[in-house]
């Protein structure tokens, strides 16, 4: 058992035996990747007390496992390419939660992977650290050495809004991209969950907003992939293209309820 973590290690060290200071590597870990909104955009004020986070880990660009609290976004990319300087609360933590809530004996393992402004293209497999996609796999294969990769939660297709022709090409590439995953991390079965972007936020440089969410919400999906609508949740006053933190909130346990039922 590791006590490398702020604000535990002194616990341990004198034999503390609460149930937060006993920390445990989680066993059970999921990759979160996309655009912003998965980053994280929402203000950190109004997010719940989480009552199942102490059973919640982030894995940072680092190596190394943390406690989980937003923003789960790592900021230094002088490693990995993945995190973003404008992380703000994700739906990250709500679905660790809801998850641990679901899955009482597990401690589970959140892998944030997700960088703002990424079309689709540019997540396509390149296995170099310095591509989104090699990153991404190198920190699942790190983060997964001493448990189970259990799922990938897939939120982005915002930029892919910026024409039709992006739009209408991004069903083929989100297929082609699970495909790949699962190849590379050995895992023909991994469980996923698409997320049908939120409410169009009429925006002048994404006109093809409606259309990229219809062929989300209506495309073929790879076996063992599930999606979750975003469409009926609520976009920042100020900032449409990004949700707001109650519907993080809801959309974070909507994953964690969608994953909990392949699993």
């Amino acid at each position: 058992m590791s006590c490398a973590v702020s604000g535990l290690a002194g616990l341990c060290s004198l034999g503390f035996k609460g149930a937060v200071a006993q920390w445990e590597s989680p066993r059970e870990i999921f990759l979160l990747a996309g655009q912003s909104n998965m980053s994280g955009r929402a203000p950190l004020a109004g997010l719940p007390a989480f009552r199942h986070i102490d059973r919640v880990r982030t894995y940072r660009n680092s190596g190394e496992w943390t406690s989980t609290a937003e923003p789960i976004d790592d900021r230094d990319r002088s490693v990995y390419p993945v995190g973003d300087d404008d992380a703000s609360a994700s739906p990250g933590s709500a679905f660790g939660d809801r998850l641990a809530e679901l899955r009482p004996n597990a401690v589970i393992g959140l892998v944030p992977c997700a960088r703002g402004a990424t079309g689709i293209d540019q997540w396509a497999r390149n296995l170099s650290t310095s591509a989104l996609y090699g990153a991404m796999i190198a920190r699942a294969r790190a983060a997964a050495s001493d448990g189970e990769l259990k799922g990938l939660i897939w939120f982005q297709g915002e930029s892919d809004a910026a024409n039709a022709t992006l739009a209408n090409a991004w069903p083929g590439k989100f297929n082609r991209l699970v495909a790949d995953v699962r190849s590379d991390l050995r895992h023909a079965r991994l469980p996923v969950v698409m997320t049908v972007l939120g409410p169009d936020p009429n925006r002048s440089d994404f006109p093809a907003w409606p259309i990229i969410v219809e062929r989300q919400r209506t495309m073929a999906l790879p076996d063992n992939c599930v999606r979750v609508s975003a469409q009926d949740l609520a976009g920042q006053p100020n900032d449409p293209i990004h949700l707001d933190t109650p519907s993080i909130v809801t959309l974070g346990r909507r994953w964690a309820e969608a994953l909990h039922a392949l699993l």
